[in-house]
Order: structure tokens, then C-alpha cells, then sequence
């Protein structure tokens, strides 16, 4: 699979991969390979090293291999991402790998590797120290591993940028103010361990940001944030770093009124590109307000389709003592049969219907006429 990388890592472009042999380079924290060990070397080929180079990055403890459920689908295999170029390495383990990492429950922290620099830093950190820097929790951190269901085309680094610049991982753990700190969800992990609801962090030049809402306590079991049981998940971002996405129940925008799942988009706007301004609610009318819009004045009757002149078919009145004069009126047309109708349909306009359609052969609409 797309994210079963670790052995496909020995490539010319810097990446690292992992190996029980020892080497006797130290790394920059002057700390060397363990025989047996699980050991992350870098190997790179560049015009300073025609032939190549290893290096050591660092020993891993073997829960590393078992972390997330995970090695039910990978065998147990390790899962980090890699720029394209092989300079960053991200990846979480459960050691104690820098300085600042004093933690003594063995929550897994999030780390960056420099192969240019051969430097590794911590990222799951408090801002400017927080919650003793991060080292307060008992909820491992995680990332996004590559993964060819990842929104975009496929990358090998979905958790950052492509230039390493920008990080961006989940923790349980508040590493600012105004996030979750390990707040059961009521469900449990795949280990068996309580579930807590999920913060989305992005790192950026040594410094942390909440994403997310820090309210979203919500439990799901359904895609995409089923991994960790939490509402609230991070799916990955594109390869500037200028837009990731996220998960979560929460309604983050005005135009989202219910508490189903969605996906947003959290960007950096830009003079060029500023973000979308999202539309202001109706203001509920008040009085006069709520009328309708009056129609307009009444245009000019039509002309009619048929003129004629002439007496009609009605009598003039008749002058006292005189006989009324006979109508003038065809037989054709209604005659005595047709007056007794129309009585009959004043009366009762159903039975008339019926013997008038029989009699006629029309509708009794047109009879009755």
C-alpha cells in the first residue's frame, strides 16, 4: 500500500529509513546506534556524497512499531512522512528523543527531522511552554500518514507542506489556551485505553496554533475520524500549507446550522486570495416590514375579440296592457328544452351535468352555457 513506505525511504533524495544495525555516527544530540535496536538512519547522495551516506537519526523503542492500531493493516511497520525533495522527515514516537521531551508516561510526541541539518526537533510543544511544554498529557500525539485516499492527488508528506515549513498533527493534550485537554469522548481505543477528544494543531517556526474549536467533545465511529473515535480529526493539508483540512461536529462558520460531521478548509487568506466573507443572517422583519411588496397598477383592459350592433335577442319592455312581444332566440341554441336545464342546473348541478353530457355529447360546462 501507498503508505507502507519505511524500506522504499533508500532513495538519492535524503530520506530515512529504519534497520537493527548499528553504526558508529553519532547523531546531533551525539547519541549513536543500538545493536538490536530499532534504529532511523538517512541515507543521501549528493554532490558532496557522490557515493552516498548514512546517518544516524535516532533509536526507537519497538512500541513505535505497534502504535494506532495501525499494525494490523502494515505488519507492525513504522509510518512517517517525507517531502518530495527527502529533507523533512516527520514522525511520532514514544521515546524521549530531544531534550525539551521530558514526559514520563510515554505518550507518543511528534517530531522533525533536518536531513540538510542533521537537526531534530519536538513538535507537539506547548506554545511559549504551555502545559509543561507539552509534556503534561498521557494521550499520544499523532499525524496524517500518506495515504492514496488522502484528499488530492497522493503525497508522501499530507501532514505538511512540502517544504517542511508547516506541521500539522492531533493531540489530545492542550497545547495552547482554549483547547481540549485529554476530555473523554466515552469510547475506547483499539488497545482498550479510554478515548479523548481531539485537538488539530498546526506548527509553524517553533510555534503552535489551535485549528480547531477546543469545544468538539462529540464521539463518532464513522469515517473520516473513526481512527481515534474523536469527532474531530485532521485529514491533511495541500502542499503549499496554506490550506489543511479538517473534521468536526462543531459549526466553525455561520453557514453550518447543524451538529452533523463536516470538512472545512482552514486557509491563509492572502491580498490576492482573501478568504470568503460568509454572508450575514436575515433580520427577522418587524411591522410594516413584513408586508409583501405591493403589485404595480393595472394595465389597460384588451380590446374585445368579437364587436357587433344590432337589438340583441331581449325584448324591449312592454308598454302597459300590451302583449309582451316573443323572444328572438333559435331553437338551435338552447329553445324550451334549454331553459327547463338551466332551471334543472340552478337546482341540482350534479344531476344536471350528468343528463345534459348524455343528451349532448359535451361537457355540461358547454351546455350550460
Amino acid at each position: 500500500l501507498a503508505w507502507m513506505r519505511p524500506m522504499t525511504w533508500i532513495e538519492p533524495s535524503a530520506p530515512g529509513f529504519t534497520s537493527n544495525r548499528p553504526s558508529s555516527a553519532a547523531n546531533d544530540r551525539g547519541q549513536t546506534a543500538q545493536n538490536g535496536a530499532l534504529n532511523m538512519y538517512v541515507f543521501e547522495r549528493d554532490t558532496s556524497h557522490p557515493s552516498g551516506r548514512v546517518a544516524f537519526i535516532a533509536s526507537l523503542p519497538e512500541s513505535d512499531n505497534a502504535s494506532d492500531g495501525l499494525s494490523v493493516w502494515t505488519g507492525g511497520l513504522l509510518l512517517e512522512d517525507v517531502t518530495p525533495d527527502g529533507r523533512f522527515l516527520v514522525f511520532k514516537s514514544h521515546a524521549a528523543l530531544t531534550a525539551d521531551d521530558s514526559s514520563s508516561t510515554g505518550a507518543a510526541q511528534v517530531f522533525r527531522y533536518d536531513a540538510q541539518t542533521g537537526q531534530l526537533i519536538r513538535i507537539s510543544v506547548g506554545e511559549s511552554g504551555f502545559n509543561d511544554n507539552g509534556n503534561a498529557g498521557i494521550a499520544d500525539a499523532s499525524i496524517v500518514f500518506p495515504d492514496p485516499v488522502h484528499l488530492g492527488p497522493p503525497r508522501g508528506d499530507p501532514t505538511m507542506s512540502d517544504d517542511g515549513a508547516y506541521v500539522f498533527f492531533e493531540s489530545s493534550v492542550a497545547l495552547t489556551p482554549g483547547a481540549l485537554n485529554e476530555v473523554p469522548v466515552g469510547a475506547t481505543e483499539f488497545d482498550g485505553g479510554a478515548t479523548y477528544a481531539r485537538n488539530v494543531y498546526e506548527w509553524h517556526e517553533g510555534h503552535v496554533y489551535l485549528l480547531s474549536d477546543g469545544r468538539d467533545v462529540n464521539a463518532t465511529l464513522s469515517a473520516p475520524c473513526h481512527l481515534h473515535q474523536s469527532s474531530v480529526c485532521l485529514l491533511g493539508s495541500d502542499a503549499t500549507g496554506r490550506n489543511v483540512f479538517l473534521a468536526t461536529a462543531d459549526p466553525l462558520v455561520a453557514a453550518d446550522t447543524d451538529t452533523q460531521g463536516d470538512v472545512y478548509d482552514a486557509r491563509i487568506c492572502t491580498t490576492s486570495e482573501p478568504c470568503a466573507v460568509q454572508a450575514a443572517a436575515p433580520v427577522p422583519c418587524q411591522g410594516e416590514a413584513c408586508h409583501s411588496t405591493p403589485g404595480g397598477a393595472p394595465g389597460a383592459v384588451s380590446a374585445a375579440t368579437v364587436t357587433f350592433s344590432g337589438p340583441g335577442n331581449l325584448a324591449p319592455p312592454a308598454a302597459s296592457g300590451a302583449k309582451p312581444e316573443a323572444k328572438k332566440h333559435t331553437r338551435g341554441a338552447h329553445g324550451k328544452r334549454g331553459a327547463k336545464k338551466h332551471k334543472a342546473r340552478r337546482r341540482a348541478p350534479k344531476r344536471h351535468a350528468k343528463s345534459h353530457k348524455k343528451g349532448h355529447g359535451h361537457s355540461s360546462r358547454a351546455g350550460g352555457k
